[in-house]
């Protein structure tokens, strides 16, 4: 069998605005509210990485691998009102384009109207693009480059295998694998978009569900073209396969769609304007039909770009969650783009013996670090290939383990709707208009922040293993974390899946949005499931007494001076606030009818309130539509 590493890196960054949170406990040293205090949710938490810049510092910026004469040129966002039709959009920024590109002596290339405003032009030397940068409408000027794919060349397939259980290695019956891929979705009714070398469409395990979506490689540099296969490398469709593939994927009924935009050279490789171009596209699309749920996979990347970075972090915000490569350098991924995009699920490589993958020399390749949302299978992965309609291939890499994660998110899409940019506000946000209809609410499961919490929070948890050569290893920041698909499907709501409850807890009640640890998410998801002997998605009175108790566990860890374990709290005013805060999002004043009523009810359990009190506001604020809102249909 023939053996390939290829190596791909991906991007984004996104920025997630709060109200400001008041004061609360600093210091986990304090008596526990009837838990062990090394599972206080203040140590048991892990800080998000930090945002990286929407823009360079300058307004011109240079790249790694640039193309000479080359260069993307990012317009000021408001030459052209986002409200304008696609049409009206593309008229006006192409006009603005070519009267730059007449003015400064170039050839305009793509025009960028949507994820962007700007465009791709080659002018004549680096002079006439810095006269560029400092024009009034333009936002920055940066260096056209390359990203490469990185080729070394030296039942059910192990990853779909391994990746619907839990077990560790050496607990079921074919080492870390049962033998089976279970399933009980197949992403019927999503779009799933493949951002990579293209597609061989005809291929028996796609059945007739991948097309040719949009090509933006010129014809002349990969020959190979025909209507049913645009794909001269074969990255592209192996990935598709491990995706959607009727035998290899994961989502073995989704709607594959190949927009091309790399190439079967190692000079010519991915160019950044054709990606660019690439998820511009496919936020039109999404656009054009914001009502079926999408999921993009870019199973590619390269050094740090501020306008890839930008426009894939714009298409997440239009209501596409995005997959990406984490890179195979076996370095920290957040120096990468697009693998550092934030709000987009960043995806390092396992092997079949549950460590991190390994080349077929024995080199462990993929990137780590904070920026890593899991990990998922990326050695020695069979999936389809070019060589013929039947044709299979094993492969190395992150860019194998990113299509699983978007065929996970394949199968938590289907059946719900999709949701467009209007629809979507931010998991930290307050409900903006808690009046709408459920409808409107159900599209909400389906914005890119609840997707990934979601497929985050149910991940396979501490499964990675050290290696007795590189003990400890699975990069320094990285977390522990497996993608796992047996949650899938889960609840219509995902706050109902006890994961997603309980990683809701640590990022509402602490500040900076931190998320749980491994030890953390574990342990307090155990004290609903493990106590109430159900699943993750299973809800009966035992669980709903649970999750009562463990908010109220987080009350008393983190605002020990007000909530007091066995007692009640200090002050009733000030917890009822506290709840609008912490669970709603918003801040209320004392003259609100609603406070008014809400405190009126506490002070029924005593003035300050005992813990039934507590326990019944807990109870009442999270049932609430207007927090269940914030998640999805009510």
């Amino acid at each position: 069998m023939r053996k390939v590493t290829i190596g791909l890196v991906v991007l984004g960054v996104l920025a997630l605005a709060l109200i400001s949170m008041p004061m609360r406990a600093q210091n986990p040293e304090y008596a526990s509210p009837g838990y062990p205090p090394e599972f206080s949710p203040l140590r048991t938490s892990r800080p998000r990485p930090p945002q990286r810049s929407l823009g360079p510092p300058t307004k011109f910026a240079r790249v790694q691998n640039a193309i000479p004469h080359k260069y993307i040129v990012v317009l000021n966002d408001d030459v052209v009102s986002s409200s304008r039709s696609l049409d009206e959009r593309r008229a006006q920024v192409s006009a603005i384009a070519d009267n730059l590109a007449t003015i400064h002596g170039g050839q305009r290339g793509f025009v960028y109207e949507t994820v962007l405003k700007g465009f791709s032009i080659e002018l004549p030397n680096e002079a006439a693009a810095v006269a560029l940068s400092k024009d009034p409408q333009v936002r920055w000027v940066e260096e056209a480059g390359v990203l490469h794919l990185t080729i070394d060349q030296p039942t059910p397939p192990w990853g779909l295998d391994r990746i619907d259980q839990m077990d560790p290695v050496g607990q079921v019956t074919n080492g870390i694998t049962g033998g089976f891929y279970t399933y009980f979705k197949t992403g019927a009714g999503v779009t799933a978009y493949v951002i990579d070398s293209g597609i061989r469409t005809t291929h028996v395990d796609f059945g007739g569900r991948a097309s040719i979506a949009a090509d933006f490689i010129n014809p002349s540099i990969d020959t190979c073209v025909t209507t049913t296969n645009n794909d001269c490398l074969g990255h592209g469709t192996h990935v598709a396969g491990i995706l959607g593939g009727a035998t290899y994927g994961v989502a073995k009924e989704v709607t594959i769609r190949s927009v091309k935009v790399c190439t079967a050279s190692l000079y010519y490789g991915c160019p950044n304007e054709a990606i660019i171009a690439g998820v511009n596209w496919v936020t039109n699309d999404h656009n054009a039909n914001p009502s079926v749920p999408a999921v993009a996979n870019m199973s590619l990347g390269g050094s740090a770009n501020y306008s890839i970075d930008a426009a894939v972090g714009n298409s997440i915000n239009a209501g596409v969650t995005y997959a990406l490569a984490a890179g195979n350098d076996r370095a920290d991924a957040g120096n990468f783009s697009p693998a550092h995009v934030v709000q987009a699920l960043t995806i390092g490589a396992s092997g079949p013996t549950d460590k991190t993958a390994k080349s077929q020399q024995g080199v462990y390749f993929s990137n780590y670090g904070p920026y890593l949302d899991l990990f998922a299978p990326g050695e020695q992965v069979l999936s389809a290939f070019i060589g013929s309609d039947t044709d299979t291939l094993a492969l190395d890499g992150t860019s194998m383990a990113s299509p699983h994660a978007a065929g996970a998110v394949a199968l938590y899409l289907q059946g719900r709707t999709g949701a467009s940019a209007a629809d979507c506000f931010s998991i930290f946000d307050p409900v903006p208009n808690p009046n709408l209809p459920a409808s409107y609410f159900a599209r909400i499961s389906t914005c890119s922040d609840r997707v990934n919490e979601f497929i985050k929070s149910n991940a396979s948890l501490k499964k990675l293993l050290a290696d007795s050569a590189d003990p400890g290893w699975i990069g320094t920041g990285s977390p522990n974390r497996l993608l796992f698909t047996g949650s899938l499907p889960t609840t219509t709501n995902p706050i109902d899946n006890q994961r997603f409850f309980i990683w809701r807890q640590y990022e509402d009640f602490l500040g900076d949005y931190p998320e749980p640890n491994e030890d953390g998410l574990n342990y307090w998801t155990g004290q609903i499931t493990g106590t109430c002997n159900t699943g993750f998605n299973d809800n009966n009175s035992c669980t709903h007494g649970k999750r009562i108790d463990v908010s109220r566990a987080f009350w008393v860890y983190t605002y020990p001076s007000l909530v007091i374990a066995g007692q009640g709290v200090t002050n009733n005013s000030q917890f009822v606030h506290l709840c609008y805060t912490i669970y709603l999002r918003r801040n209320v004043s004392d003259t609100d009818p609603d406070f008014q009523s809400r405190l009126g009810q506490l002070n029924g359990y005593g003035n300050p309130a005992n813990e039934s009190g507590v326990n019944y506001l807990i109870d009442a604020f999270t049932n609430l539509p207007e927090y269940r809102e914030r998640f999805g249909q009510p």
